[in-house]
This record gives C-alpha cells, sequence and structure tokens, in this order.
C-alpha cells in the first residue's frame, strides 16, 4: 500500500464531518432526549438502533483505514523478508 497523506485527511475530515452533523442539525435530538428523560417511542429506538449498527460499521471501516495506512502488513513484511533471505 502507497502511503499518501490522503488516508489521514479522510480519516479526520470524517471525524470533523459526524461532529459537524451533531452540532448543526436536530438529526440526534431523540437520542438526546431518551438520554435525559428515559423515555422513547418504538420508531425512536429503531432508528437509534439503525444508527448505532451505521456509526459502529463506519467506525470499523475508518479504524480498518488509518490502521493499514501506520501498520504494515504482516504478509508484506513477510515477503520482503523472504526477497532479503533470496539475495
Amino acid at each position: 500500500m502507497q502511503r499518501t497523506v490522503v488516508t489521514p485527511l479522510l480519516v479526520l475530515l470524517g471525524i470533523i464531518g459526524i461532529c459537524c452533523l451533531m452540532a448543526t442539525t436536530t438529526l440526534f435530538d431523540p437520542l438526546i432526549r431518551f438520554i435525559h428523560t428515559g423515555e422513547i417511542t418504538p420508531m425512536q429506538a429503531v432508528f437509534c438502533l439503525l444508527f448505532t449498527v451505521g456509526g459502529f460499521a463506519a467506525y470499523l471501516h475508518l479504524l480498518n483505514l488509518i490502521c493499514s495506512y501506520f501498520v504494515p502488513r504482516i504478509d508484506a513484511a513477510d515477503k520482503a523478508n523472504k526477497q532479503v533471505k533470496e539475495v
């Protein structure tokens, strides 16, 4: 994998984008009301679960992207070691 500055920038822009989304919209108001009052409708609970699954999927994707950027692949290191040993 070629290291470019694009990967960390994409992760940073994703984090900033989510923060801006939470700060400027009312998308998360049902969740905030549930936290403060403890009351939630069934539809709000379904949407909350869907957002949770989507958030974890996005988190896993971004974490895999940034980890693969900073940590070299094990099989790539093995191939490099085999090439050095052959020479």
